[in-house]
């Protein structure tokens, strides 16, 4: 018998030209990235929740059901292949995601399904029933342009067809997972306790091991800020998080009252203002308390405005459809790519949560305009809340966030001239310290601060205008 040789490595190249000249970057679909420069920047504003969050301070119980929704997230006036983004072509630039969406009165009433979704407050010791539902029935990854390696641990996920040459398109499973809480193990929302709709599979998290449909968050911990997102099993995770599964979980506690930081309860009220030439603020027509979140997550986007996850197998032979890290070139801030935050003269205290898979984010504040850099940012808590005492990232210092981490911080815009626009800069090289460097106007800033909102009377009535808030020496009544 003739003996055949063939070149392993050449085997192994063709293998990966199979499987991406059959199934395109994702299955069947033959998008094209789009060119991130062409996307206009800081012209829509940011969204967010103040004044909108979803009141869990009581304790009882929430329903969180992950569902399809479709939204706009690349900025007005990018032109794409069926138009320009923009009011009067309402439909261009929409794109699938899986995102979550919650009621608090047992299915009567819920929030709107946005990527990101609607931030959760509760209260220190007040427990939190939470009641998860997988409403993604009918759908596969195929639906939000991914294509799922189904060789990366799939944690007990019934494969689809053959794992070296085929896609995962089974059924999308889901775990909550409240990132930072301490909960027991039960309601963790870990890689082995995801279930697909209709509970027809389930990880072997289920079972004896008390996992069961509602989660239970004793908040017993200090206050803090932390975040829910996807945690289905170890192999689709970042697919979960990449398509839109996430949001804040603001514990609140005594001490952040007590200090009168920014945005406490009796705070003059803020009031954004259009400025010229930009997208008006449909979210926050009204006044709100002075605290917004802002989760930081780079993406990638097709011609049309979808979701675009790249196929680059760098070892096909073990995971054809699998990178080992995941740099997009578009940077968006709570679903909206390169937005701005109208902002009164005044002190603000944003939640900075870094989402993105693998990019860090190195920031600073800078005014563009003049070359000069931006306030000071006063660090007042991490992950695990509250710190002793605030901590002062002065000109020349930045602030370094990694992945899944939390920043608490003070801003104050009050020494500004009105009008003054800031943008929040970033140097991290990806990867992280060593990778390649940011790409200028692109991946090297994040988002802008324009200096003209307004300040109004606030709870206690007191004198109009007047900022209420503090920054203490000592922020935490028990120092860890």
């Amino acid at each position: 018998m003739k003996k055949i040789y063939t070149n392993s490595f050449a085997v192994l190249l063709l293998l990966a030209v199979s499987i991406i000249a059959t199934y395109g970057q994702y299955p069947g679909s033959g998008q094209e990235p789009l060119d991130p420069t062409t996307i206009p920047k800081f012209v829509d504003f940011l969204p967010h929740f103040a004044g909108l969050r979803v009141d869990a301070k009581a304790g009882g119980k929430l329903i969180i059901e992950a569902v399809m929704t479709q939204q706009v997230a690349v900025s007005t006036g990018t032109v794409l292949k069926n138009g320009t983004v923009g009011p009067t072509n309402p439909e261009v630039g929409k794109g699938n995601y899986f995102v979550y969406r919650i009621s608090k009165d047992g299915g009567k009433t819920w929030t709107l399904p946005l990527w990101p979704s609607f931030t959760i407050e509760a209260q220190r010791d007040r427990k939190l029933d939470v009641e998860v539902r997988n409403k993604l029935k009918g759908l596969t990854y195929k639906d939000v342009n991914i294509t799922a390696d189904q060789t990366v641990m799939m944690s007990g996920v019934p494969t689809t067809g053959d794992i070296m040459s085929e896609p995962y398109t089974g059924p999308v499973p889901i775990a909550i997972h409240l990132h930072g809480g301490e909960t027991h193990s039960a309601s963790d929302g870990g890689p082995h306790s995801w279930f697909t709709p209709n509970y027809k599979f389930k990880g072997d998290g289920w079972g004896p091991r008390g996992v069961d449909k509602t989660l239970h968050y004793l908040n017993t911990q200090e206050a803090a800020t932390l975040w829910y997102h996807e945690h289905s099993q170890l192999g689709l995770t970042r697919m979960n998080v990449y398509a839109g599964m996430a949001g804040f979980y603001f514990l609140r506690g005594a001490d952040e009252e007590n200090d009168h930081l920014a945005g406490w309860s009796n705070d003059d009220l803020v009031q954004e203002v259009t400025p010229a030439g930009k997208v008006a603020d449909a979210l926050h027509p009204d006044a709100y308390l002075p605290e917004i979140e802002i989760a930081i997550q780079d993406r990638m986007f097709d011609t049309n405005g979808q979701l675009y996850y790249p196929v680059e197998p760098t070892n096909p032979e073990i995971h054809p459809f699998w990178s080992p890290e995941f740099f997009g070139d578009v940077i968006t801030v709570n679903g909206k790519s390169w937005p701005y935050l109208s902002v009164a003269p005044r002190k603000y205290r944003f939640r900075l949560l870094n989402g993105s898979n693998a990019r860090f984010y190195n920031m600073w504040l800078k005014n563009l305009a003049t070359g000069a850099m931006g306030p000071a940012i006063t660090q007042v808590g991490t992950d695990g809340g509250l710190l002793d005492s605030p901590a002062t990232i002065g000109p020349g210092q930045k602030l370094l966030l990694g992945t899944g981490e939390r920043a608490d911080v003070i801003i104050d815009f009050s020494k500004l001239a009105r009008g003054t626009v800031l943008t929040l800069m970033n140097d991290a090289k990806a990867p992280y310290p060593d990778g390649d460097p940011v790409t200028v106007e692109t991946t090297d800033r994040i988002m802008q601060f324009v200096v003209n909102g307004k300040m109004v009377d606030g709870k206690d009535h007191g004198k109009k205008g007047e900022d209420k808030s503090l920054v203490p020496n000592k922020l935490r009544s028990k120092p860890m």
